[in-house]
């Protein structure tokens, strides 16, 4: 299964107009299931989270999980991966297992 990125405003909006929403103490994960075969994610950190820096070692840390492991996943959808401010501190093996865990409740 292919993995595509959210990429437009729009997109974002929607996934979050009609999708799901799931809390973790790390991250939220929105989540819209589309029903075709592709997976679509996107990435926001907001700047309160920190300098331009540390919100761009967070997105990498995201990209990372997604592309290691969201392949498995045999279903497809938009899903929107908000970062919180505790995953700053938070392990690369934790911000994984969360990632996963909040992505499985809709699988």
């Amino acid at each position: 299964m292919t993995i595509f990125w959210i990429r437009k405003r729009q997109e974002y909006k929607r996934v979050y107009s009609k999708g799901r929403k799931e809390v973790g103490r790390h991250l939220i994960l929105y989540t819209w299931l589309h029903g075709r075969d592709e997976q679509r994610f996107g990435i926001t950190v907001t700047r309160k989270i920190g300098t331009a820096v540390v919100r761009n070692r967070a997105k990498r840390r995201i990209r990372e999980v997604i592309r290691q492991k969201m392949p498995v996943l045999s279903v497809g959808g938009d899903f929107v991966v908000v970062v919180r401010k505790g995953m700053i501190k938070a392990s690369f093996h934790e911000v994984r297992d969360e990632l996963l865990h909040l992505v499985r409740k809709y699988t």
